[in-house]
């Protein structure tokens, strides 16, 4: 199974339970047509200080194959933009766990830190 994680800090984090609740129309429509796409979760974190993040997206998805058709796809493009215009920084971590087992096992390079890109 190849897993998806990105937490985004915004330029203003009031703006984050708005972003998620327009982000939900658009996971909405990905849920239901895109093959290989098991899980995707976007939600506002809940209070923390200023180290934390304001939003976090989580997916999991049956291969990388079906990752990369996400990563490609018209709607991935309008949440990134959505997300994007407001986004003062980003990390992400992809990474696989074997369906029977919780072991991880690093994607690539395993580098997590994407920076303000």
């Amino acid at each position: 199974m190849y897993k998806h994680l990105v937490i985004w800090k915004l330029v203003d984090r009031t703006l984050a339970p708005a972003l998620a609740n327009e982000a939900e129309t658009i996971l909405r429509g990905m849920r239901s047509s895109m093959p290989g796409l098991l899980k995707i979760e976007l939600a506002s974190v809940l209070g923390g200080d200023e180290t934390a993040g304001d939003l976090v997206l989580y997916s999991e998805f049956s291969d990388k194959e079906a990752y990369l058709d996400y990563d490609h796809s018209a709607a991935h493009q309008l949440l990134k933009k959505l997300i994007g215009s407001h986004r003062r920084q980003r990390m992400g971590a992809d990474y696989v766990v074997a369906d029977d087992s919780a072991e991880q096992q690093p994607v690539g390079d395993n580098k997590t830190w994407t920076g303000n890109t």
